[in-house]
């Protein structure tokens, strides 16, 4: 007599084999996915918090003076144009224009001019949640950077 089809035990321990493998290899990828998810976030609000870093460090260098507030909450540059953090913004007003330059919330912002050097002090805040918590990452600038002319 020929076997030409597999029994239900057999199908059932082929199946039961298949899920005690599987449910690691999910849990893996599951966890894979949420890393590779924050890392993500964390990185493209670095790089707009960096953006914004920049476009301060050119308009200085660009126009020549600035005045720190004396609260260091806001940049007033030579040609008028400033930066004010107020609540969970940061605006830059240039050319009688006021934008954000940050999407992600803004938790603090802080300057200072020591020496002719301007460090920006930034507190962004993501706004989804990774892991139940939100993203936050504090990120510091100086401007002229260190050991360029």
């Amino acid at each position: 007599m020929s076997r030409r089809a597999f029994t239900m035990v057999e199908l059932v321990i082929v199946l039961a084999i298949m899920t005690i493998l599987l449910v690691p290899v999910g849990y893996m990828a599951i966890g894979g996915y949420h890393s590779f998810t924050a890392l993500s976030m964390q990185a493209s609000t670095k790089a707009e918090c960096q953006r914004a870093a920049e476009t301060l460090f050119r308009l200085a260098a660009a126009q020549g003076g600035y005045q720190v507030d004396q609260d260091h909450h806001g940049v007033t540059f030579s040609d008028g144009s400033r930066v004010r953090w107020q609540g969970d913004r940061l605006d830059l007003t240039h050319r009688g224009v006021t934008r954000s330059l940050l999407t992600e919330s803004v938790k603090d912002f802080t300057a200072v001019r020591h020496h002719d050097i301007l460090t920006l002090n930034l507190t962004v805040e993501g706004k989804r949640q990774v892991h139940g918590s939100l993203v936050r990452l504090h990120e510091i600038y100086d401007y002229p950077r260190v050991g360029l002319p």
